[in-house]
């Protein structure tokens, strides 16, 4: 990977002024950007602790039925992510989580946000809670966009737990 990085970098600058699209960006700054995120993204250190982030969330909001599975304190690397094994559904497993009722997803849209999806079916977007849209499953119905751990408020909250309720 840092071959990689080292190689973008040398190319990006001499990208300038040749290429006509080039113009509108910056390759040196954009590289420089990816490099930092890809770093950080491939970093499962950073994975774990959001594993953690979310089991506590779902566990203040009274949600029993979703685990996160724990990572291993100590196995748990820059390089390598080691976690308790669970039961259960398969990410692509779309008919048995059906006959389960799925009441939400959470689904990650970019490095510094997720999207919550909620099947409130009943319920009209306001405010926070917005249209699926394209969150990828059709049984969503509603979407709320969190781009940090304290926007999961008493809101966020009341919504998942009306979610879970009608689900059960």
């Amino acid at each position: 990977m840092h071959q990689d990085l080292a190689a973008m970098a040398w190319l990006a600058p001499r990208l300038v002024g040749r290429i006509p699209i080039a113009a509108l960006a910056n390759p040196p700054a954009l590289v420089e950007l990816f490099a930092e995120t890809i770093v950080e993204e491939l970093d499962f250190r950073l994975e774990a602790e959001n594993m953690l982030d979310v089991a506590a969330v779902l566990a203040s909001a009274g949600i029993r039925n979703t685990i996160v599975p724990r990572p291993h304190p100590t196995l748990a690397t820059r390089r390598v992510l080691v976690m308790e094994r669970l039961s259960g559904f398969n990410f692509d497993d779309v008919v048995g989580m059906r006959r389960a009722r799925q009441f939400g997803m959470i689904k990650p849209a970019t490095k510094g946000r997720v999207f919550l999806g909620l099947t409130l079916p009943d319920v009209e977007p306001a405010g926070r809670l917005l249209p699926a849209g394209s969150i990828g499953n059709d049984r969503m119905t509603h979407r709320i966009e969190i781009t940090t751990v304290t926007e999961i408020d008493g809101e966020v909250k009341r919504w998942l737990k009306t979610a879970y309720g009608r689900a059960s």
